[in-house]
């Protein structure tokens, strides 16, 4: 049960820094991912379903939080392989 809930308590972590990760790159310039123009233009032409301008919003939103993910999945995994290695040198 208690690996259950440390599974569970890494994922919501994971989902809740990605998301909030994503809104400070979406509404505050200074933390604005420079994605080049081209990029847009061909990821609009080529996701099926998102040429209109709202679902072109939402595909802007799905990408800024599927590149806070590939940020925050390893940072959390090297911060706990860290704290895993600092435990067992410290019950040496």
């Amino acid at each position: 049960m208690k690996r259950v809930a440390y599974r569970a308590a890494v994922i919501a972590w994971v989902l809740v820094a990605s998301v909030s990760l994503a809104r400070l790159c979406l509404t505050h310039e200074s933390f604005a991912l420079p994605i080049p123009e081209h990029a847009w233009a061909w990821l609009f032409t080529h996701v099926p379903g998102f040429w209109d301008g709202e679902a072109g919003d939402d595909l802007v939103i799905v990408v800024h939080w599927l590149m806070a993910l590939a940020i925050v999945i390893p940072a959390t995994s090297l911060a706990l392989r860290m704290l895993r290695n600092l435990k067992r040198y410290a019950t040496r």
